[in-house]
């Protein structure tokens, strides 16, 4: 059974689209997440020093 597991992890990762499927899947994951962070952020947290919460014109 464990080689069976085994012959099936090596096949993936001799593949060529097993990576790239895998960093596309988890840049969506990790980009949700961070989308899902600033929502949350309190308006008191979001205005902090180091946070830009200028417009266009402030930040040139």
């Amino acid at each position: 059974m464990l080689s069976r597991f085994y012959t099936l992890w090596a096949s993936l990762l001799a593949g060529f689209w097993f990576v790239p499927t895998l960093m596309a899947v988890s840049a969506i994951g990790l980009a949700i997440v961070a989308l899902n962070l600033d929502a949350g952020l309190p308006e008191e947290k979001a205005r902090q020093f180091w946070l830009h919460s200028g417009g266009p014109g402030d930040a040139r």
